[in-house]
């Protein structure tokens, strides 16, 4: 989804990250953690005090689960036309 833009409709924390929950298509919102989208704190990516890896199981598991989400929406509008 690299190039894409949302509108981000509101912010919260989920388990203390900073969460975006942005309009997707026609079929409904999503989250994602601020940080992997450019609205992310530049001065904490360059930061080598994490507390977390970058990349972790639950991380790569929402990561597909967006990706699924994405392609079975672009499949239900390539339908609809």
């Amino acid at each position: 989804m690299k190039g894409k833009t949302f509108t981000i409709l509101k912010t919260r924390s989920v388990a203390g990250v900073e969460t975006l929950v942005l309009q997707g298509s026609s079929r409904g919102t999503f989250a994602v953690p601020r940080e992997w989208t450019d609205q992310a704190d530049p001065c904490a990516a360059n930061s080598h005090d994490h507390q977390h890896p970058i990349l972790d199981a639950r991380r790569l598991l929402a990561l597909a689960q967006l990706i699924r989400q994405a392609e079975e929406e672009k499949d239900i509008d390539n339908q609809e036309k």
